[in-house]
């Protein structure tokens, strides 16, 4: 038996295996393929490696659909999605995802609508006919109905089809949409504290003292406020007071896909910019 070791487009850090069919043995690497993945999910994958040594812990689904001729994503690419996915600690999905547009990536929330063409209908096959006839009654249409509508599950090279004809095109639904981290950092105003604004203030000076110790730490002019928090057991409030004593600056570092950032919400002046080389200090 022949398997697959497929990437989906989705935060996941491992690859998943599929069995291939023996219909698809042609199947190559950096190919698309429709693999179902959950219990009703279905998804196009990203043939990885094809090997002969079944998973050991789970028992292979089978591919549903080969969708290219030829491979879209070639080795070297492959290669430096690696080195991405090493170097920006995220995984080979979340790449897939950014890197492939949204028609090249089936899923089953995947909407198809129709293009402003037109169509020649005795052109079409009757199974087009009716996807387009309910098209055009409907506006759009699911995978999901588009199976109904032709009552069978293979529904994904007629779809291919259609699309490459110029026919339809297809609209990705995103159900939940992604929300980045957010790590809220502070920073000196001025190396030079007035200690005049912490007299009497003796939890406000032990995070002043805290920031300094982490800073030289983690040799940053900026640190997280949950880091600085935890380390001087310290309120909310009392930071906030310094704060608005002009003591810190806070502003907030957004995550995205693990490694793109903006920065903004910055509290009690300076700029972002300056403390980008203390980013890491997390």
């Amino acid at each position: 038996m022949i398997f697959a070791d497929v990437i989906l487009p989705l935060p996941l850090k491992n690859v998943f295996t599929y069995e291939v069919p023996e219909d698809f043995h042609d199947l190559k690497v950096g190919m698309r393929v429709i693999v179902q993945f959950g219990q009703k999910k279905f998804y196009t994958a990203l043939v990885y490696t094809i090997h002969n040594t079944p998973p050991s812990n789970y028992t292979a689904k089978q591919i549903q659909e080969v969708l290219d001729s030829q491979a879209i994503v070639s080795e070297a690419q492959f290669k430096l999605w690696d080195w991405m996915s090493e170097y920006y600690c995220c995984s080979l999905g979340e790449i897939m995802n950014s890197a492939l547009p949204s028609a090249l990536k089936l899923s089953s929330e995947t909407k198809l609508i129709l293009e402003s063409v037109q169509i020649q209908k005795s052109d079409l096959t009757d199974k087009e006919y009716l996807v387009i006839e309910a098209l055009e009654q409907k506006k759009e249409l699911s995978l999901k109905e588009v199976s109904e509508i032709l009552n069978q599950k293979t529904i994904f090279p007629l779809i291919n089809s259609l699309f490459k004809r110029n026919i339809i095109s297809l609209l990705e639904e995103i159900n939940e949409k992604y929300k980045p981290k957010t790590i809220r950092k502070v920073k000196l105003m001025n190396e030079l504290i007035d200690e005049s604004v912490l007299k009497n203030a003796k939890k406000q000076m032990l995070i002043v003292k805290h920031f300094t110790n982490l800073s030289k730490e983690l040799n940053t002019d900026s640190v997280a406020v949950s880091h600085l928090l935890k380390s001087s057991s310290a309120s909310h409030q009392s930071l906030n007071s310094l704060i608005e004593k002009g003591v810190f600056s806070v502003f907030e570092v957004f995550w995205i896909l693990g490694f793109f950032m903006v920065f903004c919400g910055l509290r009690g002046g300076g700029s972002p910019s300056d403390s980008l080389k203390g980013f890491w200090g997390v």
